[in-house]
C-alpha cells in the first residue's frame, strides 16, 4: 500500500514553484484564503497520475500552464517504507502549423525498485471516488448507486434482476391494455342469461305452410280457369243453339247433338264448381302465418340475447384470466424488487445501512443520500470510497470548510483505521501542526504549532 509523500508544481495556473512533503503525516490540512492555489496543490496529484485528461474535453492542458510561461510541471512522490515512486510529468505549449496551439510533454516515472513503469501502472493506482470523495458526493444519483453496488459485488445480480423485473413490467403493460379493454367489453354489455331458441324449426314449418298454400292458389287458379272457360264453351254453345234453332228444321239432328254437348258441359260446370267449392274450403282450412312469423322474430330476439350472454361469459373468462396474470406479475415485481432490495443486506458489504431506490437514489439510513448536509455527504462518500482500497491510500477532500469539527475527527479516526492519508482543502490561514498553509501560489507555512492567546501571554511574559 502506497502513500502520498511529496508533490511539487511549477509554472501552473497562479503557482510559480510549490514543494510540499507530506513526511508520515496521516491528515493534513490544506488552507489558504479563496485563490491561495489550494485547489491547484490537489490537481496536481491528479495531474501527475492522469494528465492532461484531468481537464476534460474541451480544454488544453496548456490553458493551465502559467501566462508568460511555455511550460508546467507537476511532480508527485508515492511510496512507503521499502519503496518509492516518482512521477514527473510537464505540460508544453506548442504552437503548430496555421498558428494553432497544441499541449505537448512527458512522463517519467522512477522506481526505486527498478521497475519499468507506464501509464497502467498510473491508473490502476487509485479509485477516482477515493482519491476525491467529493466527486463522488456531485455525481447523479444513478451514478452513485452503480459505483456502491460494484463495490458490494452485486452489480451483475442487481442488473439481473432489474432485466427480469423490466421485462416483467413490459408483460403487465400489455395485460394491463388487455384488462382495460376487457373491462370497457363487459361493461357495454349489460346481457343477462338467456337460453338460445333453434329458429330453424320455426322456419321449416313456415315453409311446410308456405308450400301448401303455394300448391291451393295454383289448384284454386286452375279450376278457376277451368270453370271460366267451360262457362266461356257453355255461352258460345248457347249461341249455337239460338242459331240452330232458327235452322232447327234444317238442324234438328244437330240440335240433338249440341243438348247432348251441352248438357256434358253442364256436368262438368257442376263437377267443376263442386271442385271449386270443395278447394274453397279446404283454403279456409290453411295455417295463417302470422304466429310462425311472430315465433320467429321473438327466437331471433332472444338469440342476440343469448349471443351476447354467451360473448359476455367469454369476455368475463378472459378478464378473470388476465387480472389472474397481472396480479401474478405484481407479485414477482414485488418479489424481485424486494430480492433488489436485499442484495446489500446478503452481501459481504460492511455497511447495512445503504439501501437504493430507483427514485430517490442511493438512500442512508433510509434517507436520500442529497438530503444529508454536505458535511455528511463528504464524510460518507470518503468511507465509501475507502471500502475500494485501492494501491495508492490517499483521500483528497475539496470544500472542507463544509466539514464541521465532529466530521473532521470522524473522518480523521476513518483516515486513521483503514490506512488512509487525508488532504483537506479548508479556508483559512492559521497555521498548525498538521497543515500547510497557501498565500498567492506559494507556502507560507509548513506543519507549524498554531500560536494560540495562552501561547503569546506565556511568551511574553517570560519576555519581560
Amino acid at each position: 500500500m502506497l502513500r502520498l509523500l511529496g508533490l511539487k508544481i511549477q509554472d501552473l495556473r497562479n503557482v510559480a514553484i510549490v514543494d510540499v512533503a507530506f513526511k508520515d503525516k496521516k491528515f493534513i490540512e490544506i488552507t489558504g484564503e479563496n485563490g491561495a492555489a489550494k485547489s491547484t496543490l490537489l490537481d496536481s496529484l491528479w495531474l501527475a497520475i492522469i494528465g492532461g485528461k484531468f481537464f476534460g474535453r474541451g480544454y488544453p492542458a496548456w490553458r493551465a500552464i502559467q501566462d508568460g510561461k511555455d511550460k508546467a510541471i507537476v511532480k508527485a512522490i508515492i511510496g512507503n517504507d521499502e519503496r518509492q515512486i516518482s512521477i514527473k510529468r510537464s505540460f508544453v505549449k506548442r504552437e503548430v502549423e496555421g498558428g494553432e496551439t497544441e499541449t505537448g510533454g512527458s512522463l517519467v516515472i522512477e522506481d526505486t525498485a527498478g521497475m519499468k513503469l507506464g501509464q497502467d501502472f498510473l491508473d490502476s493506482l487509485f479509485a477516482e471516488i477515493t482519491v476525491d470523495p467529493v466527486r463522488f458526493s456531485r455525481m447523479a444519483p444513478k451514478d452513485q448507486i452503480d459505483v456502491v453496488k460494484k463495490l458490494a459485488k452485486i452489480d451483475k445480480k442487481d442488473a439481473e434482476i432489474a432485466a427480469e423485473i423490466d421485462s416483467f413490467k413490459e408483460e403487465r403493460k400489455i395485460v394491463n391494455r388487455d384488462v382495460k379493454s376487457l373491462e370497457a367489453v363487459l361493461a357495454a354489455n349489460a346481457s343477462t342469461a338467456v337460453d338460445p331458441v333453434d329458429i330453424s324449426i320455426l322456419l321449416d314449418k313456415k315453409a311446410k305452410i308456405q308450400e301448401k298454400a303455394a300448391d291451393i292458389r295454383t289448384r284454386k287458379q286452375s279450376a278457376e280457369n277451368s270453370v271460366q272457360w267451360n262457362v266461356d264453351e257453355k255461352a258460345r254453345f248457347a249461341e249455337a243453339i239460338k242459331a240452330d234453332k232458327e235452322r232447327l228444321a234444317k238442324l234438328a239432328e244437330e240440335i240433338a247433338a249440341n243438348e247432348k254437348r251441352v248438357a256434358a258441359v253442364e256436368a262438368k260446370i257442376l263437377e267443376g264448381r263442386d271442385e271449386l267449392s270443395k278447394i274453397e274450403l279446404e283454403s279456409g282450412k290453411v295455417e295463417s302465418l302470422e304466429p310462425i312469423d311472430a315465433a320467429i322474430k321473438s327466437a331471433a330476439s332472444t338469440n342476440l340475447r343469448a349471443d351476447a350472454w354467451k360473448e359476455k361469459q367469454s369476455s368475463l373468462r378472459k378478464y378473470e384470466t388476465a387480472k389472474k396474470l397481472q396480479d401474478d406479475l405484481n407479485i414477482k415485481i414485488t418479489a424481485k424488487e424486494d430480492e433488489r432490495k436485499g442484495l446489500f443486506a446478503a452481501s459481504s458489504f460492511p455497511f447495512k445501512n445503504i439501501a437504493f431506490d430507483d427514485a430517490a437514489g442511493l438512500l442512508i439510513d433510509n434517507i436520500p443520500f442529497s438530503q444529508h448536509s454536505q458535511g455528511e455527504r463528504i464524510s460518507m462518500s470518503a468511507r465509501i470510497g475507502m471500502q475500494l482500497a485501492p494501491e495508492l491510500r490517499v483521500i483528497c477532500i475539496r470544500d472542507g470548510s463544509e466539514l464541521d469539527d465532529k466530521a473532521m475527527a470522524v473522518l480523521s479516526e476513518l483516515a486513521d483505521k483503514h490506512g488512509y492519508q487525508v488532504l483537506v482543502e479548508r479556508v483559512g490561514e492559521v497555521p498548525g501542526e498538521n497543515r500547510i498553509v497557501l498565500r498567492g501560489g506559494a507556502v507560507i507555512s509548513q506543519y507549524e504549532k498554531e500560536v494560540t492567546a495562552a501561547d503569546a501571554a506565556t511568551e511574553m511574559d517570560s519576555s519581560l
